[in-house]
């Protein structure tokens, strides 16, 4: 029975592994195509972690590459606002005020752009174009984003699950398992061997559990980094 459980605990990393690259490609299939379902079976909420499952939408425009590129967009914005200016034609109104022999003179100048040569069109349409481009990568950038941060939940809820299950396998066992091989190698239940071969079994579903602890961390990470929680500057607390 110890060997079985063993040799359970050293799958649970795998199928970790392989779920949670099942869920990202998932998400990045849901990028490509919206349209695009898949018939699987809804699983239970209720054991998934609440924080995890929580909606990070807002949390989004504070990520640094959206942010970024959200500027990019408003400068082009603005670039556009400047170059519709220059291609209006302003009249101009001037007054002079001279002498004429010994008379005084006023005069009272008005001209009107006529933009024969240039009328600024060219430049106006180039500038709209690019604040169309500015929005368009903006809204991919977001887009991108938002599929990520789901890729990363469903990665976390996978290895979470699955590091919980090898927690309540191995409740227990990790020291049980080592006393009751020692035990049965001193009476000769079982030969030399097996001992050395079970101790080899035990280790690596130890190192199984260790590795889905890591996994599982470096997947809240990579949430946290997505929905740019590590990069949201927290307020300091003044010391007295």
């Amino acid at each position: 029975a110890e060997l079985t459980y063993l040799s359970l605990s050293q799958l649970f990393g795998e199928v970790a592994r392989v779920q949670a690259q099942l869920r990202r490609a998932e998400a990045d299939l849901n990028e490509l195509l919206p349209d695009w379902q898949n018939n699987k079976i809804d699983i239970d909420e209720n054991n998934w972690d609440i924080k995890a499952l929580q909606k990070y939408d807002y949390l989004i425009d504070q990520h640094p590459l959206v942010q970024a590129t959200k500027a990019q967009w408003d400068v082009a914005i603005l670039s556009a606002e400047v170059a519709k200016k220059e291609k209006k034609a302003d009249p101009t109104v001037g007054l002079e005020a001279g002498k004429l022999g010994s008379e005084d003179v006023l005069s009272l100048t008005f001209s009107m752009p006529l933009n024969i040569r240039n009328n600024f069109s060219s430049q106006y349409k180039a500038a709209n174009q690019q604040a169309s481009a500015a929005e368009s990568s903006y809204l991919a950038v977001v887009r991108k984003q938002k599929y990520a941060i789901e890729a990363s939940k469903l990665a976390l809820n996978e290895y979470r699950n699955r590091y919980k299950k090898w927690q309540a396998l191995m409740q227990g066992r990790g020291k049980n398992s080592e006393s009751l091989l020692h035990k049965q190698w001193n009476v000769g239940d079982i030969s030399t061997t097996q001992y050395l071969l079970t101790l080899q079994q035990r280790t690596e579903g130890l190192l199984a559990g260790i590795g889905l602890e890591q996994e599982y961390k470096f997947a809240l990470i990579q949430l946290l980094l997505d929905t740019a929680q590590l990069y949201i500057q927290q307020p300091v607390k003044n010391e007295k």
